[in-house]
């Protein structure tokens, strides 16, 4: 067994590309090798900014030989009536260089019984195979963007300028876009244009490393965090942003921290301000204090050598002061509106141009907010007047200087400005946390009256896409709109908002009357009960449990969330299970007879005590139930198993689909008032098994 290398060598690779790249190197070198029956005892794959490396380990020398069939003539022709090989047989033989004693029968599919010659192929030299398998994955990688650099037109996520092709201390001869392979890589920029020899793949991370290049991104992150922790000053710590982390990891072969100090002047700025324009624009690490407050320091990450440091800092110092200088004028600038004035500018800014403006988008959250506020009654526990202005203000700041050039601080700024508005607390937080959650795990607004006024965002803009088209197909989904989904789901269950979904969809379409469509209203139903399922789905209910709670579930999901408690609580029990499938029998008796009978039930017209004795059993459990809160759906779940053994009785003793028609009605009568009361709670005829 020996190792194989592959290196594509480049030009600088953007950071968010190399994970993928990594992930799609990886999956397609092991499907590759499978197909050419080559085993391997482990396979890596690594990535810097200029560099996508592939390492297999414990390579076998050949692939597994196969045994190879070759389809002929229909079975029947094999011999003739006098058993002698016929001439089918015969030349089928001769083509493929066999005696016809050694053909054979198979059957193969859309062609039955036929003649085949089955062959032992050996294996091929894996040093023959590699070469096309690395070629191959090259070819195969797939970039959000790609750019051509070379007369033949080659595409790749940056130009190749150097490859790296090994099996053993063998260097195997590949070319693509016009670049060799050879042993030798590209050392680091910042040390020498020289190139670096790989003696074998076994030594590759070792002599990369020694020329100041961690080509594993584990390494290289770990090696920055200890930069970071060692580089902050004494009693503080950097700010562990795990995504910033993984970009920057990303954005060096050699990472180096470099401390500097910022201009107590700027930490005046808002704390979102500075920190964005350390992170995002500089990339950065912001430094805080054993209470989170920020510090006057920050931490850069140089890629490299540790020479020069105290110039790298004072030049790091410099590009800090001058885009926080910038941060000041945008802020200084935006401090001559108040978030009304900026409102007022909405009217200008379309948000859409069969929607409106971003202003009329915020007049219909404000109506959508109030009736809202009005569903929910004294239940509301909000105060009507921040909902109101949160409504209204929500998208003030996105006219603001500070957003043009920073559009990622969208809440966190108004929320700054409604502060210096003097606005209420519930305010500037609601604008804040407007957009939030910001992913399906995100946290969501703090207070009711943000939450309400989130709600009431999303649904316009679900609701106003899907009216235009906009609607998410397969994994594409450029609006967001399945995010959206989700936050209104999480938003009404995790903070108890009971609100019906279906009546608030329906306010939603009358506030686009010119756009609105009858069978919008199930369509926007189905994909955010979609949205709940999914919810529901990850919090570990099985998909029968939630289908038995049912599309009803949007009346109010936070009901329907207890439903579901109650419901996967109470069916381990045992006789739960039996109760389910008389009530399936009893709901397909009434489905079988296609009822609709809306007449009351008539006591006096029961003949056999089976129907009276679950009459009588039916009308305590109904009465038994009602004395019961909203909320008690177990509680109300174990009453219903009482029903079971005189349903049992009833349909051992009682046939339903008697010729007298009063009789038949009545029994589907009692039979139709216990499924509707046991539907109350969960429809049982959609569990499984």
């Amino acid at each position: 067994m020996k190792d194989a290398l592959l290196e594509i060598g480049t030009e600088h690779l953007p950071a968010r590309f190399i994970p993928e790249a990594m992930d799609q190197l990886r999956e397609n070198a092991m499907k590759l090798l499978q197909e050419n029956r080559l085993s391997f005892k482990k396979i890596r794959s690594l990535g810097t900014p200029r560099r996508l490396t592939l390492l297999l380990e414990g390579l076998q020398e050949k692939s597994e030989p196969q045994i190879k069939s070759t389809p002929g003539p229909r079975a029947s022709l094999l011999k003739d009536a006098q058993g002698h090989f016929t001439p089918q047989a015969l030349g089928f033989a001769k083509s493929q260089g066999v005696i016809p004693e050694d053909l054979k029968i198979k059957n193969i599919a859309n062609k039955g019984d036929v003649l085949v010659v089955e062959k032992e192929e050996p294996g091929i030299p894996t040093v023959k195979l590699l070469p096309e398998i690395f070629t191959t994955l090259i070819d195969r990688f797939k970039f959000p963007k790609k750019m051509g650099w070379e007369e033949t037109h080659y595409t790749f996520a940056r130009p190749i300028r150097n490859l790296v092709a090994l099996y053993g201390k063998k260097t195997l001869r590949i070319e693509v876009a016009g670049v060799k392979s050879s042993n030798k890589t590209q050392g680091h920029p910042s040390l020498s244009a020289k190139p670096i020899s790989i003696s074998e793949p076994a030594r590759y991370l070792g002599t990369l490393k020694n020329h100041c290049i961690l080509a594993d991104p584990e390494e290289r992150k770990a090696k920055l965090l200890k930069d970071l922790e060692q580089t902050s000053p004494k009693g503080c710590h950097f700010e562990k942003d795990p995504g910033l982390i993984e970009e920057v990891t990303c954005l060096t072969e050699n990472p180096i921290a470099v401390r500097g100090k910022i201009a107590e002047k700027f930490l005046k700025l808002p704390p979102a301000l500075l920190t964005t324009v350390l992170k995002k624009q500089l990339k950065f690490f912001p430094v805080l204090d054993s209470r989170q407050q920020l510090q006057p320091y920050f931490i850069g990450i140089r890629d490299g050598i540790s020479e020069f440091q105290k110039e790298v800092q004072e030049g790091y110092e410099r590009v800090v002061d001058a885009r926080l200088n910038d941060a000041v004028f945008f802020l200084d600038k935006d401090s001559r509106s108040t978030l009304r004035e900026m409102r007022e500018r909405l009217k200008k800014v379309t948000f859409h141009s069969q929607l409106g403006t971003l202003y009329q988008k915020s007049e219909r959250i404000a109506s959508l907010s109030k009736w809202i506020l009005k569903q929910l009654g004294s239940e509301a526990r909000a105060n009507p007047s921040d909902v109101q202005i949160i409504s209204e203000l929500c998208y003030s700041d996105l006219v603001s200087e500070v957003v043009k050039e920073f559009p990622e601080l969208q809440g966190a700024i108004g929320n700054e400005y409604a502060k210096r508005d003097s606005l209420p607390q519930k305010v500037a937080r609601g604008i804040m946390d407007f957009y939030k959650p910001l992913s399906s795990n995100a946290e969501l607004p703090l207070d009711v009256e943000g939450a309400i006024v989130s709600v009431a965002g999303k649904l316009d803009s679900l609701v106003g896409n899907f009216l235009v088209g906009n609607t998410p197909t397969g994994s594409e989904d450029p609006f967001a709109l399945k995010r959206q989904g989700v936050g209104i789901v999480r938003i009404l269950i995790e903070k108890n908002i009971s609100v019906d979904m279906v009546a608030a969809l329906k306010e939603t379409l009358n506030s686009f009357p010119h756009l609105s469509e009858t069978k919008s209203l199930d369509i926007l139903m189905d994909f955010l009960w979609q949205r709940a399922t999914a919810y529901f789905e990850e919090k570990g209910y099985p998909f029968d449990e939630i289908e038995a709670c049912g599309f009803p579930g949007l009346l109010d999901l936070p009901v329907t969330l207890e439903k579901l408690e109650a419901l996967h609580r109470i069916r381990k029990r045992s006789d739960f299970e039996s109760l389910a499938l008389v009530f399936k029998r009893a709901s397909n008796i009434l489905k079988q007879a296609n009822f609709s009978n809306h007449n009351d039930l008539k006591p006096e017209l029961f003949k056999q005590e089976a129907e009276k004795n679950l009459y009588h059993k039916l009308s305590q459990v109904q009465q038994a139930i009602s004395r019961l809160p909203r909320e008690a759906f177990e509680e109300k779940l174990k009453e219903l198993v009482a029903l079971k053994a005189p349903l049992d009785h009833f349909f051992e003793q009682v046939m339903v689909m008697v010729e007298d028609t009063d009789l038949k009605e009545n029994r589907l009568t009692l039979l139709n008032g216990l499924v509707n009361l046991i539907k109350q709670v969960a429809d049982l005829s959609k569990l499984q098994g």
